[in-house]
């Protein structure tokens, strides 16, 4: 059923009445009571099939569509599709000529041509006037399914799939249901067309419909839909419902309505050497007899071959599929006309059994191409059980529910009657054959076989060995959560997991949420991130400083989800902080052991932290500050200082080294001598020394009188500052000094103090 009918402005659909729904009494009761729903003004009924189970409405309401749809006569509902023609002698190819001469031309029989049309005018059909008219007129019945276009064939596609048809079967009657309007065709005017076919059956005698068109493609039987059961209807009335496979050159799939359960689905192979042929989607660069077509669609489940390239009739030559499912309808009408008591599946059965083997290169599947010389002079014995396949829910390897489809193709040469299906490895309960089935697997989890038994007309049936049977595991449990890491980075967040696991179909893949902020989503339901096989994921483009958080959950093959493992990080740049260190100004000495840092350090995001010492490693780090002091240990002698700077993050510098001297030891040595001149002191010293950071300068003080200066030199008046190791003090008085040395860390010597008088001028005179 639809999920989203609010979001239709035009809510027309076609409704399948529920499958038990077999006789026409009990369809038009169940359509009855799904139109009295609502008004006739909200609920129009816009086309009613008497022959199938199905029903066009539209609904103008919402209320009125969901009161539709919730109803128990309702199975479901579909769109409306649109397909389009599939177009590319070879009657000596197939054998017709050996089957008109043995007098089987399909006589009495005919055969609905759902196309573009057929232009019944043409020599071909006899030059009709009308349909049936003359009475040797090949075209029995024409109409327009589709909107009327006032011509009999606006294309010519029609035509030639009709000339075909009456080429195998020159014989029988060709029906003409245009059911093209332009370049595509309704599925509403396509089934409109088959329930006439059905309603008409006995009037006309018909052995087959054909439909070259389709849309699409699918590498497995369709599922049930409108055209699937239509045409399902019409094979169960005895009509033989022939659709051209396609010509999108596809080796795995086949197209729409080709691929439903009872299409006989048909592809094209060449009827001669034509020489090499390039069509728009592949090209053949030589040809022969047999050799499959390029365009043609192929897969496992398509049902035989004809010839399709090239193909003239009726004035036209064309080539594709199209061509080649006419070929297969015109031999249903040749076997209905020979063996009238048979079925279809009888009739399908002397095509397949006798076709010639051919070998699709692109894919090595072998199908027969119908030889209908062959087809008609077998003679119909038959004591071999049916045969087929079987699969369950398409072919997956595991499911979640014990409720699985299942998708049955047989064929038995007498025609298919019955089936049974079971769990186990016997069966009593035999139903009539349906190409698909709904089923529910024995409970638990594991692997389930399920078999199905099949029987004839005739009343053979397969055993154990022989029926097709095939296994699916059954799991139900969730897998089994494991273990997720969630690593942050410069606008990033790497996730890695391990540790999930599924004991029954084994864990398929892997999907990843995700919410900002530090609570992950409940569930891995929401928007996913990340989905695939892999085991780690990096998420970009976040915002650094923010939090994000992740669940990831683990997908088993059947599709049971985990309930999932949860990681947080908050992603950050990466760079560590840079910066400076400067101990008392860049001074390369001190001569105290407290010193005043300069620390300057730069970072993208901020500087948090700082680790200062003297050792090669540091652990101890504190708030970052751009000044401090800092005292080194007692001792003199060179120290390093190194720092560290953090950021919020973590990221740590590498260590800065900035190095000062420390001396706080005063010179030694330096000897004053101090001699007396006239009017002058001669004071001379000795050098002093200094281990640590050197002797820079020498002062000298001194006072009038015999009372030196005080210990190093913090009293009297300063004579002399500098690095010379001699002084002239001109004076006539008595004075003492003392000499002090500095070294270059700013210690200042005791010093060598010394009294000295002067001599005088006039003393010296009277001597002489």
């Amino acid at each position: 059923m639809w999920l989203d009918l609010a979001a239709r402005q035009q809510r027309t659909f076609i409704v399948a009445l529920q499958p038990t729904v077999t006789d026409s009494a009990t369809r038009a009761d169940h359509k009855a009571r799904l139109l009295a729903v609502a008004p006739p003004s909200e609920l129009v009924l816009d086309r009613d099939w008497s022959e199938l189970p199905l029903v066009q409405v539209r609904a103008t309401t919402l209320d009125a569509a969901v009161a539709l749809l919730e109803r128990d006569e309702a199975a479901a509902a579909y769109d409306i599709e649109q397909y389009e023609r599939t177009d590319a002698q070879s009657f000596p190819l197939i054998g017709q000529p050996a089957a008109a001469a043995a007098g089987k031309i399909g006589t009495g029989t005919a055969v609905a041509v759902l196309d573009t049309g057929t232009d019944y005018t043409r020599a071909d059909f006899g030059s009709c006037s009308s349909p049936g008219v003359p009475s040797s007129c090949k075209v029995a019945f024409a109409a327009d399914f589709a909107p009327t276009d006032n011509a009999l064939d606006d294309n010519g596609h029609g035509t030639n799939v009709s000339g075909i048809v009456l080429g195998v079967a020159p014989g029988a009657k060709v029906l003409a249901l245009d059911v093209f309007n332009g370049g595509t065709a309704s599925s509403t005017d396509i089934i409109s067309a088959i329930n006439w076919a059905i309603a008409n059956k006995a009037t006309y005698n018909i052995a087959s419909m054909n439909l070259s068109l389709g849309g699409g493609s699918s590498t497995t039987t369709c599922a049930a839909d409108p055209m699937g059961i239509a045409l399902g209807s019409a094979r169960s009335a005895g009509i033989a419902p022939v659709v051209a496979s396609g010509n999108s050159a596809s080796s795995t799939a086949i197209s729409s309505p080709a691929c439903a359960p009872a299409a006989i689905s048909v592809g094209a192979v060449y009827d001669a050497n034509v020489g090499g042929l390039s069509f728009s989607n592949c090209s053949n660069p030589s040809t022969a007899a047999d050799q499959v077509t390029c365009f043609s669609n192929s897969a496992r489940f398509l049902t035989i071959l004809a010839p399709g390239a090239l193909i003239t009739a009726a004035g036209y030559t064309m080539a594709g599929t199209s061509q080649a499912a006419p070929h297969v309808a015109g031999a249903f009408a040749v076997l209905r006309g020979a063996f009238p008591a048979e079925s279809v599946e009888q009739q399908l059965a002397r095509l397949t059994s006798t076709g010639k083997p051919i070998v699709d290169p692109r894919n090595g599947i072998t199908k027969p191409r119908i030889n209908l010389a062959a087809a008609v002079t077998i003679v119909a014995s038959d004591t071999t059980p049916p045969t087929g396949t079987l699969e369950i829910n398409a072919g997956a390897s595991a499911t979640m529910t014990a409720t699985v489809t299942l998708a049955i193709a047989a064929s038995d040469a007498s025609g298919l009657e019955q089936m049974c299906v079971t769990n186990t490895t016997t069966c009593m309960a035999f139903e009539a054959v349906t190409a698909t089935k709904a089923w529910t697997l024995v409970a638990g989890d594991g692997t389930k076989t399920v078999t199905v038994f099949l029987r004839d007309t005739l009343g053979n049936t397969t055993t154990s060995a022989t029926s097709p049977k095939t296994t699916i595991i059954l799991d139900a449990t969730v897998p089994t959560n494991g273990t997720t890491t969630a690593s942050a980075g410069d606008k990033t967040v790497a996730l890695t997991w391990t540790g999930f696991s599924d004991a029954s179909s084994g864990v398929a893949s892997y999907r990843v949420v995700a919410a900002t902020g530090t609570s992950a989503p409940s569930t891995c339901t929401g928007s996913t991130l990340y989905a695939g096989a892999a085991t780690t994921f990096t998420a970009t483009g976040l915002t650094n400083g923010s939090a994000v958080s992740y669940r990831v959950c683990a997908l088993d093959t059947a599709g049971n989800l985990s309930t999932g493992a949860i990681a947080t990080a908050t992603p950050h740049e990466l760079t560590a902080p840079s910066g400076t260190l400067v101990i008392n100004g860049g001074a390369a000495n001190t001569r105290v052991l407290a010193v005043n840092l300069t620390l300057v350090a730069t970072d993208s995001t901020s500087v948090a932290q700082m680790c200062v010492t003297t050792a090669t490693t540091c652990f101890a780090f504190v708030i970052y500050a751009a000044a401090m002091t800092y005292t080194f240990a007692a001792g003199d002698g060179m120290r390093t200082l190194r720092v560290w700077y953090r950021d919020p993050w973590g990221n740590t510098s590498a260590p800065i080294a900035a190095s000062i001297r420390v001396d706080t030891t005063a010179p030694t040595g330096g000897v004053l001598t101090a001699t007396a001149g006239t009017r002058r002191i001669n004071l001379s010293w000795t050098a002093a020394t200094d281990a640590g950071s050197g002797v820079a300068s020498y002062r000298l003080v001194g006072t009038a009188g015999t009372a030196a200066p005080a210990t190093a030199c913090t009293t009297g008046t300063t004579i002399y500052n500098g690095t010379a190791t001699s002084f002239v003090h001109l004076t006539s008085a008595r004075w003492s000094y003392r000499l002090c040395a500095v070294d270059v860390a700013g210690n200042v010597a005791a010093g060598s103090s010394k009294p000295r008088t002067a001599l005088s001028s006039a003393t010296f005179g009277r001597h002489r």
